[in-house]
């Protein structure tokens, strides 16, 4: 009897990998590359700080001149802190810039000296902070007496420096500012012996810096804030770029004029003159401002909005001309709007029509009728003369055309 062949069984074998797959090569290349980074920023870090501080050594070693920088700070010390460091961090010999501050403070108040530290990045920062010179008075609200009063007091301190810089809290400087205030000084020329130039203009607008943060932690944290940094470096330098502005004149707020400003149509070869000064940045030798406060005392006090007229004509009348640099070097990120208790227009108004109708002629404003002229408002010199014209609207047709609308 035939047999049916039944097929073969095979055996069917079932093998498990006990063993998980090890992940350790990916992660350990993630790790190497970390630190590699963090080693290069590290490095970054250390050349950038070496290459600064050599640049520094060079410049203090060419520029001997200290610099006085004063602020009056009513109420504003964080705005007051951060334009400081900002002026010590951008100078490019901050050892030569000596800080004064006169501050109005009502109780409770945040002072300077406390948010500068506070504020302050590394033992070097603190080491600026430690060098304020601060002078502080209570009950602001009830006493303060404007700018000109706290600008004043300040110049009666020891007179260690030649030349003064005078600004307001919330302004941003730009790297090298020092440096390049004085040598355009130097280039600014005046017609007569007796006649002290000033590197001045009305500011233009900037957004102010952030900090880098501090709060990452870890590798990963590290490679993050580096990130962020460069960008934020890189962001700043967008905004703080210099512009080349002048000062114009504007229409009456109440008995005074306010000041603007207009963009040069190229960059000028040399300091350019002007109608006015801003109190947001004025700078020259010390002599000018001492012999601007003796003209005018001082003793009454004066709203912000006022402080670029007044001082404008305490300068012009004591012999002070005023330029505009080729670029400027601040920004004004954030400004202020103070009126004294005690402010009272009407009288200064009145001493201002009296004692200071030559400087309101050549600034092309007429105080009684309180107007402002279309030559003052376009920011030009008495004289019309070509070269101003050029400089400031780069050609006649412009010229013409812009003059036409202020008609």
């Amino acid at each position: 009897m035939a047999t049916i062949g039944m097929p073969h069984q095979q055996a069917l074998q079932i093998v498990v990998d006990t063993q998980p797959q090890t992940r350790g090569p990916r992660w350990l290349h993630i790790i190497i590359a970390l630190v590699v980074l963090i080693v290069l920023y590290s490095a970054w870090n250390w050349f950038s700080r070496s290459l600064i501080q050599t640049r520094r050594r060079t410049m203090c070693m060419k520029h001997t001149e200290p610099i006085s920088v004063l602020f009056h700070c009513f109420r504003d010390a964080e705005q007051c802190a951060f334009s400081i460091l900002s002026l010590l961090r951008e100078a490019s010999c901050p050892s030569r810039v000596q800080v004064a501050v006169y501050q109005e403070l009502d109780a409770g108040d945040a002072d300077v000296h406390s948010s500068a530290l506070r504020m302050a990045r590394g033992g070097e920062e603190v080491e600026w902070v430690q060098r304020l010179r601060v002078v502080s008075t209570d009950d602001a609200t009830s006493t303060s007496m404007g700018s000109l009063f706290a600008w004043r007091e300040l110049l009666r301190g020891p007179a260690k420096s030649k030349f003064v810089l005078v600004t307001r809290p919330g302004v941003q400087a730009t790297t090298g500012w020092d440096v390049l205030l004085v040598e355009t000084w130097r280039h600014a020329r005046v017609e007569k012996l007796r006649e002290i130039p000033v590197i001045t203009t009305a500011l233009p607008g900037g957004h102010r810096a952030r900090a880098p943060s501090n709060r990452s932690a870890g590798a990963l944290g590290v490679a993050q804030d580096w990130i962020n940094t460069a960008t934020a470096n890189n962001r700043q330098k967008l905004h703080q770029s210099q512009k080349s502005v002048f000062t114009t004149i504007k229409e009456f707020r109440g008995r005074f004029p306010e000041l603007s400003l207009r963009t040069f149509p190229r960059v000028p070869k040399h300091p350019v003159s002007t109608l006015a000064a801003s109190g947001s940045m004025v700078f020259g030798p010390r002599i000018a401002f001492t012999r601007a406060m003796r003209t005018y005392p001082c003793d009454e006090p004066v709203a912000d909005y006022a402080v670029d007229w007044v001082l404008s004509a305490m300068l012009w009348s004591s012999g002070t001309r005023f330029f505009a640099p080729q670029v400027c070097p601040f920004l004004q990120t954030q400004s202020r709007d103070m009126r004294p208790k005690r402010w009272d227009s009407r009288t200064l108004g009145k001493a201002m029509t009296r004692d200071h109708v030559a400087y309101a002629t050549f600034a092309g404003v007429d105080l009684e009728k309180a107007v402002t002229s279309g030559r003052g408002r376009m920011g030009l010199l008495p004289n019309l003369n070509s070269e101003d014209i050029l400089n400031k609207y780069g050609s006649r047709a412009t010229f013409d055309r812009i003059r036409r609308g202020f008609q």
